[in-house]
């Protein structure tokens, strides 16, 4: 099973728009870390992004 951490956050820049930001890292489950296809036993993703309300 993979085990996971996120942190996501919300800043609100003005009344319409938002500044979003999200970071994850994934510890990958030994079953696949024996693939010889996976180099690495973690992923990270990271996410910076800005929303707009009508």
């Amino acid at each position: 099973m993979n085990k996971s951490i996120e942190f996501t956050g919300q800043y609100v820049l003005t009344e319409n728009w938002n500044l979003l930001l999200v970071a994850r890292y994934t510890d990958i489950a030994d079953e696949i870390v024996d693939s010889p296809l996976v180099d690495k036993d973690y992923t990270t993703t990271y996410f910076v992004g800005a929303a707009y309300r009508f």
